[in-house]
This record gives structure tokens, sequence and C-alpha cells, in this order.
């Protein structure tokens, strides 16, 4: 098992599943958010707006007042982790499919 954060105080944990060519739009992270991909394939930016490529294994980060978005033309599912402070308390590294270190790729 692998640890993925450590944090003390209100935290919220949802799933989301996105169906071919789902997208959800540009808005801005009310909290600091951690998107975990399980399943899938798909694209995630952040205020530039440059859209990076993120699938099963990779974690994409947010900090409060972030503009971002998610965007798949296959599906996805993810694991949602929301909070304030969150940035403190990650713990968990992610490798790429080829072995390539991404830590957190910053939307």
């Amino acid at each position: 098992m692998s640890k993925i954060l450590k944090h003390q105080g209100n935290i919220h944990i949802g799933s989301m599943h996105l169906q071919p060519n789902g997208v959800i739009g540009y808005h801005e992270a009310v909290v600091s958010q951690l998107l975990l991909v399980v399943q899938g394939e798909g694209f995630v930016c952040g205020s530039d707006k440059e859209k990076v490529k993120i699938g099963a294994g990779q974690a994409a980060f947010w900090a409060k007042g972030e503009l971002h978005e998610t965007s798949t033309e296959k599906g996805l599912m993810a694991i949602v982790i929301e909070s304030d402070g969150l940035e403190n308390g990650i713990s968990m590294m992610i490798r790429g499919q080829e072995g390539e270190r991404n830590d957190y790729k910053s939307g």
C-alpha cells in the first residue's frame, strides 16, 4: 500500500466518472484538489489552459483558487480529494507507465 496523504481537518473524497468526450468545464478550485486517475485517460489544464495528457496511475493537483479543467475523449474514472491546505500533506509519488517520474501534474 502506498500512502497518498496525511491530513488533519475536514476533507472530501469522491469518485468522478467521465464518459467518452466528457468535460468538467473550466472553473476555480474552491479548495485544494488532488485528482487521482484510476482508469482511462484524458487531459487536464490549469490557468494557462495548456492541456496535459493524464492517465491511470497519474495525478493532478490544483491549489485553492486555481482555474482548471478536466476532459477525456475515451472516458476516465478518478478519485478526487479536496480540502484546505491539502498541498501540505501530500506524500505520494506517481510514476508514469514508462517509469518516468511525475510527482504531481499541476494543471
